[in-house]
């Protein structure tokens, strides 16, 4: 099981560093990496208060942007919480349906038009998909076994989420 999902993994990663700048600059690229690069103070308030929301997003674009502030830096984030969310899948699927089902759902998902457009485009969906993953895995590890720890952790994993989508406070809400 282990090593099927990190072939997996390894898999998505190799398409989306081979497709790394195959598709031009998507809009939303262009304004991650203006908002992004503003000082922290600003891009808190433009994201926050006129934008709307994804701050964690935004955030991980603002540390990228003190490194690389490309295209290619920005379309990394999605590469690495892509590829990163594939592991969780299989991990959540495997507690829900049990591994050999988890292993051919993760090959589906890895595989899905959406897990690999978004591994690629600066947006915040990648991001998106790993902290959920790990929001539903947190609360089954947490329903499973009761801690506030683990009850913390699904905290933060769902806060994460929230956080990670521009329409994240109309769901809390």
């Amino acid at each position: 099981f282990r090593a099927g999902i990190a072939g997996v993994s390894a898999a998505v990663a190799a398409f989306l560093a081979a497709r790394l700048h195959a598709w031009p600059p998507h809009e939303d690229e262009t304004l991650a990496l203006f908002v992004g690069s503003k000082p922290l103070g600003e891009l808190l308030g433009t994201v926050i208060g006129e934008r709307g929301g994804a701050p964690l997003h935004f955030l991980l674009v603002h540390g990228v942007s003190q490194v690389s502030a490309g295209l290619t830096g920005l379309r990394l984030i999605s590469v690495v919480f892509a590829v990163a969310s594939i592991p969780v899948v299989a991990a959540v699927l495997a507690r829900l349906a049990g591994r050999r089902a988890a292993l051919a759902a993760t090959v589906l998902v890895a595989a899905s038009w959406v897990t690999l457009f978004h591994g690629i485009y600066g947006r915040m969906y990648s991001v998106f998909l790993c902290a959920s993953a790990l929001s539903v895995l947190a609360l089954l590890r947490a329903v499973e076994r009761p801690s506030w720890q683990r009850f913390a952790v699904f905290g933060l994993a769902a806060y994460a989420t929230l956080a990670s989508h521009q329409y994240g406070a109309f769901v809390l809400a």
